[in-house]
């Protein structure tokens, strides 16, 4: 990354050990099988997705149904953890009218994770839909992670939206390039549900974060991709985030 404000990766975690040392953004919540089976050095690949950000997203139709018996969770988000084995480096640039985002996370532990950066059961699986979030302070978090329903209102459970994960091996890296067309507004399946800020125009400040599950959760595969069977697992996400970078 030429240009890059990388940053080492901090972890905010509910129910996982994993760690890494730098910036801490809020969490809220949560490949293929074929990708466990990967030679080494076969884990980069180079994701392009241009999101419609001109209106604030929520969840839609024909989404799949909670599994019966699986409670809501909490959404208060963890107490941050500082753990060493998951190091993220990020680099945000502008690109034409959007944003390019190229990140790399690396497993330093001894036990397999999911990145959370295959898209959702409602947008569309494969790529990786990346989600945008303003911040009170004019900051734009972008996004791939999993979502909480929202608590005591919002869609039932027959909306609930599952992301899509990728398998991440001990000591290997995924590399992954994203590009974004400039947002506009929040962007999540649950985005009328919380409270708006505005996004500057043109945008000055931004950071990137990546939800991280542990190796073990339950998963389904849909359309060819992984996908995360359950909302305990979306609750003991955790999230790396880089350093806020000034945009020029």
């Amino acid at each position: 990354m030429s240009t890059s404000a990388t940053a080492a990766a901090l972890v905010c975690a509910a129910a996982l050990t994993l760690t890494a040392g730098g910036a801490c953004g809020a969490s809220g919540g949560a490949n293929d099988a074929a990708s466990a089976n990967r030679a080494p050095n076969a884990d980069r690949a180079e994701n392009r997705t241009m999101n419609d950000n001109s209106r604030p997203t929520d969840a839609g139709a024909n989404p799949p149904a909670t599994p019966a018996g699986t409670p809501s969770p909490a959404a208060a988000d963890p107490a941050p953890q500082s753990d060493s084995q998951l190091e993220l480096k990020a680099d945000i640039r502008r690109d034409g009218e959007g944003f390019r985002i190229e990140y790399r996370v690396t497993n330093r532990g001894s036990r397999p994770v999911l990145l959370v950066n295959r898209g959702d059961t409602e947008y569309g699986l494969g790529a990786g839909r990346v989600y945008v979030e303003p911040q009170a302070d004019g900051t734009v978090q972008f996004t791939q992670r999993g979502y909480l329903l929202p608590p005591d209102q919002g869609p039932g459970p027959t909306a609930a939206v599952y992301p899509g994960v990728s398998e991440l091996a001990p000591g290997k890296t995924a590399t992954e390039t994203l590009r974004v067309a400039a947002p506009k507004a929040r962007q999540h399946p649950y985005a009328r549900h919380f409270p708006q800020h505005p996004v500057a125009d043109p945008l000055r400040r931004a950071r990137f974060c990546l939800g991280v599950v542990s190796g073990d959760a339950p998963t389904r595969t849909t359309r060819g991709t992984r996908v995360l069977a359950d909302f305990q697992s979306i609750a003991a996400q955790q999230l790396l985030c880089g350093e806020p970078q000034e945009l020029n």
